[in-house]
């Protein structure tokens, strides 16, 4: 059922792992978040990558992710891609 979605994700991934690898092997700028957590210039870079790819593809469902302001309208929309773009900040860091 969700086909399209999977492959689509999966290529992503794919992407976005390769940017976060290749920001670890260069070096990194670290940032606190108002939450007191840290975000990296990965987080941020495969973010963009994850979003971009699933706006183009799906750009009806709606995004939540850890690194953008929610936005609820989210609510009111049948599919929502749920995005930790870089799970395990700390332990990266």
């Amino acid at each position: 059922m969700f086909e399209k979605e999977l492959n689509v994700v999966l290529e992503t991934i794919k992407v976005a792992k390769e940017t976060i690898l290749s920001i670890y092997y260069k070096g990194f700028d670290v940032s606190i978040k108002e939450d007191n957590s840290v975000v990296t210039n990965a987080d941020l870079a495969s973010e963009k990558i994850i979003r971009e790819s699933l706006v183009k593809y799906f750009p009806t469902y709606a995004i939540l992710s850890e690194e953008t302001n929610d936005n609820k309208d989210r609510l009111n929309n049948d599919y929502c891609f749920i995005v930790d773009p870089l799970d395990g900040t700390k332990d990266y860091v």
